[in-house]
């Protein structure tokens, strides 16, 4: 079989679980949870944007809300203070399988990923800090953070998987080559007017419209 047949497989498989969220907890959600900000499917560094549009956008934002420990790392996402950061991968993808199976938003969520981009500084030492930073900040919830520098992972990738890969470009260039397509995505709140109203927009980059096959 190749393997661009279970990479639509899971790309739909996803994008459905997303599209019949129901009325119900759509609207839960939107009471409940604070509007801190609007959703723009914002276009990635790489042409990849979140592949249903306006309305999947947000039920990617209505579904994020119903998880209590995404939303507040969502919510001081500028306390987070690294550049080009994104939250990304399982926990999105696991929020949306746990909601289409009628479970509760953080089942199974036991760690959660953190990427940036910094070419200027590619040490380990400096990623560890960064990461060590981050756990302190957000110790209060029940999740272990991994924070990981997408601007270095060519500097290890041998070591550990075998095979070299180029330098990535982004964090975007990242996300999009994630190993599979269905955990291909991130979003990140951008805070670009505290005084606006809505002050911040979640912005959301996926490989799932972008084109691209997944796997680094």
């Amino acid at each position: 079989m190749s393997r661009v047949a279970p990479v639509i497989d899971d790309m739909r498989r996803l994008a459905s679980a997303m599209a019949e969220l129901t009325r119900s907890q759509r609207d839960a959600a939107i009471s409940a949870t604070p509007r801190r900000g609007s959703i723009d499917h914002g276009i990635c560094s790489e042409g990849s944007i979140e592949d249903s549009g306006a309305e999947g956008a947000e039920r990617m934002r209505v579904a994020l809300a119903q998880n209590r420990w995404l939303e507040e790392i969502l919510g001081r996402f500028e306390e987070i203070d690294l550049p080009d950061s994104w939250l990304v991968a399982g926990c999105i993808a696991q929020t949306i399988w746990n909601l289409r199976c009628k479970q509760p938003a953080e089942l199974g969520i036991k760690d959660v990923d953190l990427i940036y981009f910094d070419a200027q500084d590619l040490s380990a030492e400096t990623e560890t800090g960064h990461e060590r930073r981050l756990r302190d900040l957000f110790r209060a919830l029940p999740l272990k953070l991994d924070v990981k520098n997408e601007a270095r992972v060519h500097l290890w990738y041998k070591d550990r998987f075998g095979y070299p890969i180029e330098p990535y470009s982004s964090s975007a260039d990242a996300i999009t080559s994630f190993p599979t397509t269905a955990t291909s995505v991130g979003v990140r709140r951008v805070f670009a007017n505290l005084n606006a109203a809505p002050p911040s927009d979640l912005m959301i980059c996926s490989a799932w419209s972008s084109g691209r096959t997944s796997g680094r």
